[in-house]
């Protein structure tokens, strides 16, 4: 038998699912989540027979389920808002809803046998198994984000040299900042647990899901949910507590059965002094809590406590845990409520009826409870109901409830930032401020870090360095206290940023490099993605061609697991423009086509792969076609700049980038119009060229009085960029002017001083000319003026190694003494 609904046909026994001729590749669980939906569709079926069916075992957590569900939605265009398809069933399971033909099974809508070959795969092989959504340790309200914008640390440029060093785009911080907005905090500063171990190092407890019996639909909650309160009552003693949501995190990139890791690899990768496994049992009507801590070394301790109430048995089993290591219990304390954990997970499931049908009955049961009233907030903010959201928003402003708390009322206000940022609404940068004054008087370091973090991006974006390094670092130290390893992640991304923009570029690569590792041993993506895209930025930047295709190779994988059209095509961008520094011009000209085939990229974005393009067509001997290219480019930018609210260093130095490889274009042009006339430069971009005041504006400056004749303020122009260059520590723009001061000095038949200026490059980067195509040009140009043979030889056998598909000079080819 086989079932089609909307486009799809699926065939159980080749387990094959089709949309509209195309086989689907999907993964193995997920296959079998929507045929189990599909064979039973005439009822629901309870999560519990469901993970039955799929997985053919009990001991799966609800968040294991709720992911392929997840996944399952996404592949057939449904989602937990319309549940077009698959219908949650709240405290029960799902239901599949959607029509379905039942068809003999002789044929595939293709009209292929079965023991034909199949269509050809479609291009979605970011449906593996291990691709299940991973949790943020971020905003419950806000997905695992992409960049807002995805312009990244390299920036575009040209010279007589290819690359040039990258402009960082501080727009992609905001999409970076909305990762820290709105999340829990813990309620307590946390200590060493040095008296505990012995270790000289800071150290933290793990604690993992609470494994249930077959759970009903009345305890599902407390997987997590007790999770999250076995946690938060041990840091209240102090206890460095690694986050509920980095536990989730690491176990969905481990794709781990049972939810448990292992306790000695913990220790060895994280330093984990303690992992706590919670176990729930039934002894006839009362709940049995048993706490297992292993310290890695020695017996574990056990804590053990039984009660009628569940979160009663976690409390106390919680606080004898405590006592038997030699701290005092919890007493009188309260707690968050267990059930908004699974709220959350909800949330973040897309799972909003559900999540909102358990969030009535908790608002029944407590209608003044804060933290469901918060929640209520992130669940409306997430389904996209921003005028609801801002109308509860608004209740809880006048409650005097939060009036009166600092930290409610700091939360709220971060969710008030996270309304008018996604209504498009600009007024929200005060209610950041007010939140980092009013949780600086709370106990709460967890909404601290964030908030600060996200200030510190703002401040980024600003140009603020000085205050942004502050509110970074200080959220990273906090971020270490509360042992969320992401956080610290996150923290270190934001501090190579900013190293960046003060041209530090390798203690920024090596910030960004801890970064990435923790993301990717994390399963955070879409993190890592981008982290690996700003190294490949910083690494054409610093001409280390190797470095930068090594870490744009190690993103490739994760490329078809990020959905967001512009983040896909920054990343074809950088890897063109990698191609151009390797001199690899097919592949350069294949993901140019690419990027712009991918869709209407934004403005910034599209100016980025219009100079891939002009560069493109320079290398390949096109001037005619590179003029367009740039023109255009140059154009767009211009508007770009007339749009934004500020100053715009960033868009100004990107604008002298563009009128460098326009003056370079024109002087590649055959003819008269190759003295850079009115017929190629209009009015207006000459007048923008008497402006330029960057290395690149500066070389741009030169070359046009050069071609006049004017070299001594050419000259001059040149030794300022140099210097430029040099203080700012821009490797590639100092190879570049480099490159122009030496061509200058040629034509003058200064060979000496040619000779001087390449010296202080080679001093300044001995490699570079091992490993860079335009340095080590340049070393052959200024080796056959000086007709020394021997080492015209060497230089150019090393050129011939780099060049790729770039064409050499044919003089520079000929032996020194065959030149007139």
């Amino acid at each position: 038998m086989i079932y089609r609904f909307s486009d799809f046909t699926l065939d159980p026994d080749s387990r094959v699912l089709v949309r509209q001729g195309v086989v689907l590749v999907l993964p193995g669980r997920v296959f079998s989540c929507i045929l189990s939906l599909l064979e039973h569709r005439k009822r629901a079926v309870s999560r519990d027979e469901l993970i039955r069916m799929v997985w053919g075992r009990d001991n799966v957590s609800d968040n294991q389920l709720a992911q392929v569900v997840l996944l399952a939605r996404r592949l057939l265009d449904d989602d937990g808002a319309s549940q077009r398809m698959i219908r949650t069933v709240p405290g029960f399971g799902f239901h599949w809803i959607a029509p379905v033909d039942c068809v003999d099974d002789s044929c595939l809508t293709t009209g292929t046998s079965k023991d034909e070959p199949m269509a050809p795969l479609a291009p979605r092989p970011e449906l593996s198994d291990r691709d299940t959504p991973v949790l943020v340790a971020s905003a419950p309200t806000e997905p695992e984000p992409t960049p807002a914008t995805p312009v990244e640390a390299s920036r575009r440029r040209s010279g007589p040299l290819l690359l040039l060093p990258g402009v960082i785009v501080m727009l992609l911080l905001i999409g970076l900042a909305a990762w820290y907005w709105n999340m829990p905090a813990p309620p307590a500063t946390p200590l060493d647990l040095d008296r505990m171990t012995g270790s000289t190092a800071r150290s933290s407890v793990w604690v993992l899901p609470v494994t249930m019996p077959v759970a009903d639909a009345a305890s599902s909650w407390a997987r997590l949910g007790l999770m999250d309160l076995v946690s938060e009552r041990l840091r209240a003693q102090g206890l460095i507590v690694v986050p509920v949501e980095s536990v989730l995190l690491l176990l969905s990139a481990r794709e781990l059965d049972g939810d448990r890791l292992d306790p000695g690899w913990l220790q060895r990768e994280f330093g984990a002094t303690l992992v706590v496994q919670p176990q729930v049992q039934r002894e006839g009507m009362l709940w049995a809590m048993a706490l297992t801590a292993n310290k890695g070394q020695g017996e574990p301790l056990t804590a053990r406590a039984v009660d009628a109430d569940l979160v009663v048995a976690a409390q106390q089993a919680s606080d004898a845990l405590l006592e038997l290591l030699g701290m005092p219990p919890v007493r009188g304390r309260r707690q968050s409520n267990p059930m908004l954990v699974s709220i959350r997970q909800a949330i973040r499931g897309a799972e909003f009826e559900a999540a909102r049908a358990s969030l009535v009955q908790l608002l029944a049961a407590q209608p003044v409870d804060p933290e469901a009233q918060l929640m209520e907030i992130e669940l409306e903010l997430a389904a996209g109901r921003l005028e609801v959201a801002a109308s509860l928003i608004d209740q809880r402003m006048a409650d005097v409830t939060f009036q009166a708390d600092p930290r409610l009322q700091a939360r709220l206000l971060l969710r008030r930032v996270t309304y008018r940022r996604r209504a498009g609404l600009e007024n929200w940068s005060e209610d950041v401020d007010q939140a980092v004054a009013l949780l600086q008087k709370a106990d709460a370091p967890q909404d601290l870090a964030r908030v600060l973090l996200s200030r510190g991006a703002r401040e980024i974006v600003a140009g603020r360095l000085d205050s942004a390094a502050l509110d970074c670092e200080r959220a990273r130290r906090l971020f270490v206290e509360l042992g969320d390893h992401v956080g610290v992640a996150d923290a270190r991304y934001n501090l190579a940023t900013i190293a960046t923009m003060r041209g530090r570029p390798a203690e920024a690569l090596e910030q960004m490099a801890a970064s990435a590792r923790d993301y990717e041993r994390f399963g955070a993506v879409s993190r890592l993605f981008s982290t690996l895209g700003l190294m490949v930025g910083l690494q054409i930047d610093l001409r280390r061609w190797d470095d930068a295709l090594a870490s744009s190779d190690r993103a490739a994988p994760y490329l078809p697991k990020i959905t967001a059209a512009p983040t896909r095509q920054a990343y074809l961008y950088r890897r063109a423009s990698l191609m151009l520094g390797l001199g690899r011009l097919v592949e350069a000209r294949n993901l140019i086509d690419e990027a712009r085939a991918a869709g209407d990229a934004p403005l910034e974005l599209s100016v980025m792969i219009a100079l891939d393009e002009a560069e493109l067509q320079l290398l390949l001997g096109h001037p005619e076609l590179a003029l367009p290219a740039v023109s255009a480019a140059l154009d767009d930018i211009e508007k770009w700049i007339a749009a934004a609210t500020d100053a715009a260093p960033i868009r100004l130095e990107l604008r002298d980038t563009a009128l460098l490889l326009l003056v370079r274009t024109a002087l590649q042009l055959p003819g008269s119009v190759s003295r850079l006339n009115d017929a190629v430069l209009t009015e207006q971009q000459l007048t923008l060229l008497q402006r330029a005041s960057s290395v690149d504006g500066l070389q741009a400056r030169a070359l046009w009085l050069s071609v006049r004749g004017r070299s001594e303020e050419a000259e001059s122009l040149l030794r300022r960029a140099l210097e430029l260059a040099d203080s700012e520590n821009q490797v590639s723009s100092l190879v570049s002017v480099t490159g122009a001061m030496v061509d200058l000095l040629l034509r003058q038949n200064r060979i000496d001083e040619a000779d001087q200026v390449l010296g202080r490059l080679m001093a300044r980067d001995p490699d570079a000319l091992a490993r860079d195509f335009d340095a080590a040009s340049l070393l052959l140009r200024v080796r056959h003026a000086a007709g020394d043979v021997d080492g015209w030889r060497r230089a150019l056998a090393q050129l011939r190694q780099l060049a790729g598909e770039r064409h050499i000079d044919s003089k520079l080819m000929q032996a020194p003494e065959s030149i007139d």
